[in-house]
């Protein structure tokens, strides 16, 4: 199994970035995919949501985040995996800010890193983005994909979110809360607020797709 594909490319392509965290996959496994949020920038690794889920269901997983990333960054990897990744359980896609964006025609030169725009900043309603996280749960939802939301979602978009996407679709978990707590770089979500997440990822998984988990 080679998982360097999947990892980010350096400038020019010489070489990759490692991935946040690869667990022992000749054991049953699931995949994470997001931003800074699922990487888990600035905390200990253990405090992450996807540390914390994979320990609350005993399954080991694959965290396939990079921070800073767009959500069509994202979509590529989730796809990529499918093929590579082949014995997944299933995924679990934190979405991040739909604003943000790749210079993808750049990324083989300039690397996926320097190839990120529109970072920083929480985000504010608008049609554009909605369409954005309809279009990609529409892409996903004959997978096994659960998809969330990272923090910073304004209010306005949850309720929408809630009423034209969650009433639908199980394999959306809208993640309503606000930070309870901060990273050490007092900007990210701290290791309550990913306790509390993962906690509700689980819950959902055991109301709604048992099977993933066996």
């Amino acid at each position: 199994m080679n998982l360097d594909s999947l990892k980010p490319r350096k400038l020019l392509s010489l070489g990759r970035y490692d991935l946040p965290h690869v667990g022992d996959l000749s054991q049953p496994y699931f995949v994470t995919i997001g931003c800074s949020f699922t990487a888990g920038n600035f905390l200990e690794y253990k405090d992450t949501w996807s540390h914390k889920l994979s320990h609350k269901i005993d399954m080991e997983h694959v965290n396939l985040a990079m921070g800073g990333s767009s959500m069509d960054y994202q979509y590529n990897t989730l796809t990529r995996a499918q093929k590579i990744l082949k014995d997944a359980r299933f995924m679990v896609w934190m979405h991040t800010y739909p604003t943000r964006y790749h210079l993808n025609f750049l990324r083989y030169f300039i690397g996926d890193l320097l190839a990120r725009r529109g970072m920083g900043g929480d985000l504010s309603y608008s049609q554009k983005s909605l369409e954005k996280i309809k279009r990609f749960t529409e892409l996903t939802k004959d997978m096994k994909v659960l998809h969330t939301n990272a923090w910073g979602y304004d209010n306005k978009t949850k309720i929408v979110l809630e009423k034209i996407i969650c009433r639908q679709n199980r394999k959306y978990l809208l993640n309503t809360h606000e930070y309870f707590d901060r990273a050490s770089d007092n900007e990210h979500a701290g290791p309550i607020s990913h306790e509390t997440l993962a906690r509700d990822i689980h819950k959902h998984i055991m109301e709604h797709f048992p099977t993933w988990c066996r």
